[in-house]
């Protein structure tokens, strides 16, 4: 888990997801987009009074397999709670379940930081690439 920042790495995979899962055209994959969405954040990275070396603010979680990035969570961490933002996977690895993973390893740093509540973002009928949740 790193803080949310733009890699040239990551940002091959948002496209690459973005074009196969979401079939949006690679005209429209800018990085100016990804680091809006993704990256640039109002939460201010503060220190957690009962969690020595941890801090709010919002990270990315990183899941690599032989040295290579095959997924990566976006979340929030805020004063009680553990909010999913986005997840981005690569469709090669479809049948990995790697959104299951990434929902139960939230689930667990919920519970280790002794979070409130787990938040899985919110579901927007009108949108279409929300139609899964």
């Amino acid at each position: 888990m790193e803080l949310a920042s733009f890699t040239e790495e990551k940002f091959a995979l948002y496209s690459k997801y973005q074009q196969l899962v979401h079939n949006d055209p690679i005209s429209k994959i800018k990085k100016s987009g990804f680091k809006s969405f993704l990256v640039d954040t109002p939460i201010t990275v503060e220190p957690i009074p009962s969690l020595p070396g941890k801090a709010y603010g919002s990270y990315h979680g990183l899941y690599r397999l032989d040295g290579n990035l095959i997924a990566f969570s976006v979340i929030d961490i805020l004063p009680g709670a553990l909010s999913s933002v986005y997840f981005v996977w690569d469709p090669d690895y479809s049948a990995l379940g790697l959104g299951n993973l990434s929902a139960l390893q939230e689930i667990g740093l919920t519970r280790e930081w002794s979070l409130e509540r787990y938040m899985m973002g919110f579901y927007i009928h009108v949108f279409v690439k929300m139609y899964y949740k």
